[in-house]
């Protein structure tokens, strides 16, 4: 039997990844909305053949998943204050 890895760090390494490589501002263009579904306050793209742009850089991807949800509506409930 084979023990599964440890991932226990794995969160906070994508953490320094993202912070490291992600930019602010992305533009991208697709060929194709697959499909597109709202449901709960959260927005569901499928997009094929997307070419992205930022800056001087330059990328094509086959297919692209988008989720994107209101921060606001996602936000915890105020705390409560027992006495």
């Amino acid at each position: 039997m084979t023990s599964l890895p440890d991932h226990s760090h794995t969160p906070h390494s994508y953490h320094i990844s993202l912070s490291c490589r992600v930019k602010p501002k992305l533009n991208f263009r697709a060929e194709k909305l697959n499909t597109y579904r709202f449901c709960d306050n959260v927005w569901t793209f499928m997009l094929n053949d997307v070419d992205f742009k930022e800056l001087s850089e330059f990328g094509t991807v086959g297919k692209v998943k988008i989720v994107a949800c209101d921060a606001k509506a996602a936000a915890l409930p105020p705390p409560r204050y027992d006495d």
